[in-house]
């Protein structure tokens, strides 16, 4: 990596060299920092940050390291989205409960349906627990938090079955865990290629 580094140093130094009529090699120490902000960028990663730049800073003034910094926080504040996406899945209870149905092979519903559920659990059963007052101002986390303390999620089965009684008119959505025929039956205008995001893994492959 730090071959890497140097090499991305030295591809920004000509590329600003080119830029930049004005431009001079830094100091030693200013090199190290350049180095160090650059370290895990890739070519394409310092282009689109030069680019980014020259849209916002007059031409005849050349990046110092600081100044060229935030322009390549892009990536990075992509990957901090994609982890608190991430994060935010991985406390998602309905989204946890079917992909733990799915492993067991037990899941025959799909995500909409445990929604329903986990809904039914919150706003239906939770609030009979609590007063109204308080309930109404709870956050989702509360919401799960006061559930699981309750043992509330403990009965989720009996508020899938709920959720599917609700839509469906019986206890669940699909005859079996592996059976896609009955889906296919069900409605001719799904979007087969964008089933991953409603049902199980296993039934999209």
């Amino acid at each position: 990596m730090i071959n890497q580094d140097l090499k991305n140093t030295k591809f920004v130094f000509d590329k600003m060299k080119k830029l930049y009529p004005s431009f001079e090699m830094p100091e030693e120490i200013d090199v190290e920092v350049w180095t160090e902000i650059l370290e895990g960028c890739s070519q394409t990663d310092i282009l689109d940050a030069l680019k980014a730049y020259r849209k916002n800073v007059p031409y005849n003034v050349a990046p110092t390291p600081a100044a060229f910094k935030p322009f390549l926080n892009h990536k990075e504040n992509v990957d901090e989205k994609t982890q608190t996406i991430m994060q935010q899945v991985k406390g998602d209870f309905a989204w946890e409960r079917m992909n733990s149905d799915i492993e067991a092979g037990s899941c025959r519903n799909s995500l909409y349906v445990y929604r329903d559920a986990e809904r039914i659990i919150l706003n239906d059963w939770l609030a009979r627990e609590i007063p109204a007052s308080i309930w109404c101002n709870m956050s989702y986390a509360s919401k799960l938090k006061q559930a699981r303390e309750k043992g509330l999620l403990n009965n989720f089965d009996e508020a899938l079955r709920q959720a599917a009684v609700a839509r469906f008119g019986k206890d669940y959505e699909f005859q079996s865990a592996n059976d896609i025929e009955c889906l296919k039956n069900k409605s001719k205008s799904l979007n087969y290629e964008n089933m991953g995001n409603t049902l199980a893994a296993h039934w999209s492959a």
